[in-house]
């Protein structure tokens, strides 16, 4: 992914789009704007094969409200990243399928709890 932002912010300096004094603050720019909506789509795609849309929007809602908090994990590579968030989607969604929900709820507040909520 870095390499990728970094060749499109080469290209806005050459094409005089940006000051090459910008390059890496576009560059990073770019990157996160491209990881987020990759791992949103990722997302999107597996609730709608999944048929998990309920479970989506619930994910979505936390998930956005996880990323405004400051101090918060950051995996130290795109595909980390991508894999730790699909995860986590994945995970619960497996979850509610296998167990009661009367267990699901008891183990989202438990996990709720321990990580600060």
């Amino acid at each position: 992914m870095e390499q990728i932002t970094e060749n499109l912010s080469q290209l806005l300096v050459d094409k005089g789009h940006i000051e090459s004094k910008d390059f890496y603050r576009v560059s990073f720019a770019l990157e996160v704007v491209f990881s987020n909506v990759i791992s949103f789509l990722v997302v999107v795609i597996l609730g709608i094969l999944f048929n998990a849309v309920i479970e989506l929007i619930g994910f979505i809602i936390v998930f956005i409200g996880f990323r405004l908090m400051n101090d918060r994990y950051h995996a130290k590579t795109f595909w980390r990243c991508l894999w730790m968030t699909t995860a986590t989607f994945l995970g619960p969604v497996s979850l509610s399928r296998i167990l009661p929900m009367a267990y699901v709820v008891h183990f989202v507040s438990l996990a709720l709890l321990f990580n600060g909520w």
